[in-house]
């Protein structure tokens, strides 16, 4: 069973991630999508920030080079730290792997490869599972029916490259829009395969 929670709505069955506990009632902590399941069940964020963890994609865009690195916008409150001897310029646009993160939350970032003229979108970084897919279900076959290299970082940018890129963007917005929907990758292939006939 699934049902929209908003932050403060009491939650019966068992979940842990994005909730709290008051006088031993359980509540949502944010605003959501509940599933349910024989009295266990999860919470789907539908919004929320990123925060990185360890052997996460991210991209990145180069903020200022330091001498044997450069520091990295990587769409949170603070920037994180590559060192590489790639030479980076200001506003590049990379693809890397978190590292490493501190108490602070400070990403150091590795296995960096520098990424060419593309398009760069901006979603919520909760929808990018959905958008990825399982396995990269999702990801592989918008791929494979638009023509375009497209990569998901987990910090909530995708970059799209080559092929239909318009076809990209309105299959990643139906997503978007209807993250909580179920069956939802019949519903992308259709959408893909429609606008191609």
């Amino acid at each position: 069973m699934k049902k929209i929670v908003i932050p403060g709505e009491e939650i019966k069955s068992r979940v842990r991630e994005h909730t709290y506990e008051d006088k031993g009632k359980t509540y949502s902590a944010v605003y959501g999508v509940l599933i349910e399941n024989e009295g266990k069940g999860k919470i789907v964020p539908l919004k929320g920030h990123y925060l990185p963890r360890k052997g996460d994609t991210i991209i990145g865009i180069v903020e200022d080079v330091k001498y044997g690195g450069c520091m990295v916008d990587i769409n949170t409150a603070e920037s994180a730290y590559l060192h590489t001897e790639r030479p980076y310029k200001e506003a590049d646009v990379l693809v890397a792997e978190v590292m490493d993160i501190n108490e602070l939350k400070e990403a150091k970032l590795s296995r960096d490869r520098k990424l060419p003229k593309g398009t760069l979108l901006e979603v919520d970084s909760v929808k990018v599972p959905r958008i990825i897919g399982k396995n990269n279900s999702m990801i592989n076959m918008i791929q494979e029916l638009t023509g375009s290299e497209v990569i998901v970082g987990r910090n909530g940018r995708i970059w799209i490259h080559g092929g239909d890129i318009t076809k990209v963007m309105d299959a990643i917005n139906t997503i978007i829009e209807k993250t909580h929907v179920s069956g939802l990758t019949e519903k992308i292939k259709k959408q893909l395969e429609g606008e191609s006939e």
